[in-house]
C-alpha cells in the first residue's frame, strides 16, 4: 500500500458552546500543497535569520567585541541586542544597518 499524506485539522462548529472538536483528516492535494507553501516559507525566513545571527556571532568573537560593548556603541541596552540574538525580537533595517557599519562586515546574503 502506497503511503498517503495527511493533514489533521481539529474543526470547532460555529455558535457551539461546547468544547468538543471534530478532528477530520484532510488528503486534498490542495490543501497540502497550500501547507508545503505556508512551511517552506516559514523555513526560509528562519534560515535567513539563523544566517544573520551566525554571521553577527562570528564577527562579534572574531573582533572580541562583546555583547554588551556592541550594545553600547548602538546605544542599546545589553539585554535588547540578547533579544535580537536569541530570535525574541525582530531586525529592523536599521539595526542590521547598524550592527554591519559598527562590525564592519556585510549581512546581506551572497
Amino acid at each position: 500500500m502506497a503511503s498517503q499524506e495527511a493533514i489533521f485539522l481539529t474543526i470547532k462548529p460555529k455558535n457551539t458552546m461546547n468544547k468538543i472538536s471534530i478532528g477530520k483528516i484532510y488528503t486534498s492535494r490542495t490543501v497540502l500543497k497550500i501547507l508545503r507553501k505556508y512551511i517552506t516559507e516559514d523555513q526560509r525566513k528562519i534560515d535567513k535569520r539563523t544566517h544573520l545571527v551566525t554571521k553577527i556571532n562570528t564577527a562579534l568573537e572574531a573582533k572580541g567585541v562583546t555583547i554588551k560593548e556592541l550594545a553600547t556603541r548602538l546605544g542599546k541596552r545589553p539585554s535588547e541586542i540578547k533579544k535580537l540574538l536569541n530570535g525574541k525580537l525582530d531586525f529592523s533595517g536599521e539595526i542590521l544597518v547598524r550592527i554591519q557599519n559598527e562590525l564592519n562586515i556585510r549581512l546581506s546574503e551572497d
